[in-house]
């Protein structure tokens, strides 16, 4: 599942809602990935309580499209696999045995700028011509169905630009639109709301967007009242508020990992709305399956049965699969999963350190007339 976390304009605090509720998706126990697409004020990896992300970092996403442009398009797979930076939990964070992983721009150094200016972001994005949206999706997709992530949040660019637009309409499952009341954002946001509530979802209806009001004074009261009900009379009233907490805007503490439970709290209903989306598309998944099966029956074509049989195969040794990944994470392991779906293997590739030096393991399941089994493996 992949949801796009996206404000009109900057300084609504998005970036540091997004990462409150990655922390708190993975405390619930899901494998989640934050990819930060704010590449023009990148910052994530500037709070403090992610310092650590920085000295782990070696390539990031400028250098995944400056790679992807030198090889004529060829897809960056194993830089892609390199680039994602597993965030340790705090034990406590730990217990339900979800794991966070980060992808970040780049290196934040002296050379970043010219790193950023010197890709030709206009041919990338060249209407019906450039590469940039097939491209950026294909990172999306591999990180949820190649690489064992349950839910990638993204961190969006601001206002309207191309890279936002794919984030926003073409990428999610969900959109969570951030806004203070101030009439600037106001007014950009109402569009946007529009647009993506218009936008085909993935597998039923339209794109559900999530209104959320964030780092809002609780005075003057009556003119926050008065502001809340203009949204309501225009279909825009906030599904959730979050209030505005002076101390993190001096401290940039993350309020799970300091253990700041009011403030986590204000966050929690995100993360409530994000769980109960990915359930929402699991029915949905398995309504499609169940209609597309009952079709093929109706029709008695051997091939496309054969072809439903074998998706349920690969979905249910999917999941297997993520689980060993995340076995091995626990443990300290750097993992990363493979699928080939068409000869039906699965691959998970593990890296441990053991002393000075690092050791590399491979558990390979092949098996394509009955589903992967623990004790296959």
């Amino acid at each position: 599942m992949i949801v796009t976390f996206y404000s009109f304009k900057g300084g609504v605090g998005r970036s540091f809602t997004l990462v409150e509720t990655a922390v708190q998706l993975a405390a619930r126990g899901y494998s989640v990935a934050v990819w930060d697409l704010d590449l023009e004020a990148p910052g994530i990896q500037r709070i403090p309580d992610l310092r650590c992300l920085e000295d782990k970092l070696e390539i990031g996403t400028l250098d995944l499209v400056q790679e992807f442009l030198g090889s004529e398009y060829e897809f960056p797979e194993e830089s892609l696999k390199k680039a994602l930076i597993p965030f340790p939990l705090p034990e406590k964070l730990a217990e339900n045995e979800g794991r966070l992983s980060f992808l970040l721009p780049g290196k934040l150094d002296r050379k970043y700028p010219g790193k950023f200016s010197a890709i030709d972001w206009t041919g990338l994005f060249k209407p019906k011509e450039g590469p940039g949206p097939a491209f950026f999706y294909k990172i999306a997709f591999s990180i949820v169905h190649e690489l064992g992530y349950e839910i990638l949040l993204i961190d969006s660019r601001t206002g309207y630009t191309d890279l936002g637009a794919v984030c926003t309409f073409q990428i999610p499952d969900l959109v969570v639109l951030v806004f203070n009341l101030n009439e600037q954002n106001l007014a950009g946001i109402e569009q946007v709301y529009l647009a993506v509530t218009r936008t085909p979802a993935r597998l039923e209806g339209t794109l559900p967007a999530y209104l959320l009001a964030n780092m809002i004074p609780s005075e003057p009261k009556k003119v926050r009242a008065e502001k809340i009900a203009a949204l309501a009379e225009k279909g825009l009233s906030p599904h959730h508020v979050i209030p505005l907490r002076p101390d993190l805007l001096l401290t940039d503490r993350v309020p799970s990992l300091a253990g700041l439970a009011e403030a986590a709290g204000d966050v929690a209903p995100v993360a409530q709305r994000i769980e109960a989306r990915k359930e929402e598309m699991e029915r949905l998944a398995d309504k499609t399956a169940s209609s597309e099966l009952s079709r093929a029956k109706g029709k008695a074509d051997p091939e496309e049965l054969e072809a439903l049989r074998r998706r349920g195969i690969y979905e249910k040794a999917k999941t297997f699969e993520e689980k060993v990944a995340e076995l091995f994470g626990l443990s300290g392991g750097r993992t990363t999963v493979d699928y080939k779906r068409d000869d039906m293997q699965f691959d998970v590739r593990v890296e441990l350190t053991m002393g000075m030096f690092p050791v590399y393991l491979l558990i390979e399941c092949k098996d394509t007339s009955r589903p992967v089994t623990q004790q296959q493996v």
